[in-house]
């Protein structure tokens, strides 16, 4: 008789528990609002969550984003940097083939005008540049792989002895590579022809590396800008270090500086030149918009590194 009355007892509470609960969130029907936050108060969530996790003395790493938003001056005007212990590119053809006669290095080195110096894993070249202003400067790079490696080289570069965000550990100076048959291209008036598969479909052509000086702009390897890299440069002298922290046979030539642009439009600018756009209200045209959007930014860099690789190819047949 106990034991009926203690499992009607338990049965009347778990009822009058789910009774609660069904009150509380089935049949509950006032609103609750969450308060916006204003900037400030974001700025100091932020700045507590991304420095939370680090140990007494630790400073936090700063990404190119942050770097970016945090620096606005822009730089004036173009300056060449000065490379220490730089060598005449004949002298250092000439010496490399006379230490070895198994040298690969290629003819083409000695196509400059400028000094020079090879970078093997981990060593360093070493600028020193000044500008009249200080700010937010491009960094315009020479380069020419006369070593065997087939992969993209990955260079670290540091600012007066410091590095100022982390995408710095990570440039690329990419290897250029262009078909094997360079007397037909597309868009030329002769046909260019493809290999054919054992379907009878084009396939693509065989490739060469092309071992030719290359100017480039400095992005980070993942692109993180549709731009150039930025970086603070102080007015008067600055000491810019490039280290090869990937495989050997890389060596740099001229390293130029120039203002930064800022690109970069107000909302209200933006805005006043889409006054007349339509309204994306639901979510299947939201998401056709941002991948056009998405499409057209890639197509927007990759369009810049192929302007880039077209200019080098037109100076090289000019010399």
């Amino acid at each position: 008789m106990k034991k009926k009355i203690t499992t009607i007892i338990i049965a009347i509470v778990c009822i009058v528990v789910a009774a609660l609960v069904l009150t509380q969130f089935v049949f509950k029907t006032e609103t609750s609002h969450i308060k916006d936050v204003d900037s400030n108060t974001f700025e100091k969530a932020y700045n507590l969550l991304s420095t939370s996790y680090l140990s007494d003395g630790e400073e936090a790493e700063v990404y190119y984003t942050d770097f970016i938003k945090k620096n606005t001056t822009i730089g004036e005007g173009t300056h060449v940097a000065s490379l220490k212990d730089g060598i005449d590119a004949n002298k250092f053809y000439n010496n490399k083939k006379k230490d070895s006669t198994d040298d690969t290095t290629p003819k083409a080195v000695t196509n400059y005008n400028s000094t020079m110096t090879e970078l093997n894993y981990n060593d360093k070249a070493e600028y020193t540049v000044k500008v009249d202003k200080e700010g937010l400067y491009y960094l315009n790079l020479d380069y020419i792989s006369i070593g065997e490696s087939l992969s993209d080289y990955t260079v670290k570069l540091t600012v007066n002895g410091k590095q100022q965000y982390s995408e710095m550990n990570t440039i690329a100076l990419p290897i250029i590579w262009a078909d094997e048959d360079t007397k037909t291209y597309v868009g030329s008036d002769k046909k260019k022809s493809f290999p054919l598969d054992s379907y009878g479909d084009e396939i693509a052509p065989s490739q060469n590396r092309v071992q030719e000086w290359t100017n480039t702009y400095l992005y980070n390897n993942t692109y993180v800008s549709s731009s150039p890299l930025s970086f603070y440069l102080k007015k008067g002298v600055n000491k810019i270090k490039i280290e090869n922290v990937s495989s050997g046979g890389l060596a740099v030539g001229k390293l130029q500086v120039e203002a930064g642009k800022n690109n970069t439009k107000s909302y209200k600018e933006y805005a006043s030149e889409h006054s007349n756009a339509e309204l994306v209200k639901n979510s299947e045209d939201r998401m056709m918009h941002y991948r056009l959007m998405q499409y057209t930014i890639l197509r927007k860099i990759h369009l810049m590194q192929y302007m880039d690789l077209k200019q080098n190819l037109r100076l090289q047949d000019s010399t």
